[in-house]
């Protein structure tokens, strides 16, 4: 494994955070502001997102679907499925991935998380993430976005799941010509460890297990063929810059 803190030279993170310790709960205007963007009837997923301007967009499951597939989920008595949803309108395209685990004897009873990349002016075959809107998803009915977590006040715990996002190479180390370079998408297992008592959050992806060049999420963009057949992020680690839990429930970087 190669370390580095980060991958090439760009990897796509769209990771959600917030945890508050209770005993220190910030005034309303500090506290980051939960909203509900999921709805799920059983057969019918709808994400929706409040952009910066205040509009609302939203894709479904019926309408928007561009990839969808059955997947495993730790909750006992659930079914998981990943959506990739794809919607292109006058004003723009809208991008968002979906992962959903729910209770088939109760529908209600679901958990989903993903992501949502927003493209201004922008239509598929050609979309560019640097001109994208990027926001996270955790939602569900059992989540109570007015009654943040409790927290430990001390110890650690060690988290495990699937991560990816795009890196970029130029083939051989040098740039072509034609200034040729290869983007590309991967997937690997991400590590993070939580330390209750000073507030930090570590992690790394690639460090349990090799970083694996596929399709996933970015098809839409990508294409479906594969631009790296040697697999060059493999033997990589990205090392996720150490994060500190603030008061108000905001991450903040640590250097």
């Amino acid at each position: 494994m190669k370390p580095v803190s980060v991958l090439l030279v760009a990897a796509l993170a769209l990771t959600a955070a917030g945890c508050v310790d209770r005993t220190a709960v910030p005034p309303d205007d500090r506290r980051i502001g939960l909203e509900r963007n999921s709805e799920f009837d059983g057969a019918t997923l709808r994400f929706f997102v409040k952009l910066e301007d205040d509009t609302e967009v939203s894709v479904n499951s019926d309408d928007d679907l561009y990839d969808s597939a059955e997947e495993i989920t730790p909750m006992p008595g659930h079914r998981a499925r990943s959506h990739v949803f794809l919607r292109d309108r006058t004003d723009g395209t809208s991008l968002a991935y979906g992962l959903l685990s729910w209770d088939p004897a109760n529908p209600s009873d679901y958990l989903v998380f993903g992501w949502w990349a927003e493209f201004p002016g922008q239509h598929p075959p050609v979309l560019s993430l640097r001109e994208s809107l990027q926001y996270a998803i955790v939602d569900g009915p059992e989540i109570d976005h007015g009654h943040p977590p409790e927290l430990p006040v001390g110890g650690t715990a060690r988290y495990a799941g699937q991560a990816g996002g795009l890196y970029s190479y130029v083939p051989g180390g040098h740039t072509g010509e034609n200034g040729d370079y290869v983007i590309e998408e991967y997937e690997g297992t991400l590590t993070l460890t939580a330390d209750f008592g000073d507030r930090t959050v570590r992690g790394c992806i690639g460090c349990a297990g090799d970083l694996v060049t596929r399709r996933a999420h970015f098809g839409a963009i990508l294409g479906p063929e594969l631009g790296d057949a040697r697999d060059t992020a493999r033997d990589y680690e990205p090392r996720l810059a150490t994060s500190i839990v603030r008061e108000d429930g905001r991450p903040s970087r640590r250097s």
